[in-house]
């Protein structure tokens, strides 16, 4: 795919879990977006209440540390 950064799998859900995102029911994580710094600290998040609300991008890039 030529990505640029890496991905996470997370067969065994140990980080939905750590982050709170976990949908326990239905095996899989809630809609969620997070903007980690350098130094490991969450400096933005965005969490769904439903699988139909999504954040634009444009709201994702503004949030990025200038």
């Amino acid at each position: 795919m030529a990505l640029t950064f890496p991905l996470l799998s997370d067969e065994g859900r140990k980080t939905i879990r750590a982050f709170g995102v976990e949908d326990a029911e239905n095996g899989i994580a809630w809609p969620a977006i997070f903007i980690v710094n350098k130094q490991g600290k969450i400096v933005w998040r965005w969490l769904a209440q439903t699988y139909k609300n999504r954040v634009t991008p444009e709201q994702i890039l503004e949030a990025l540390p200038k």
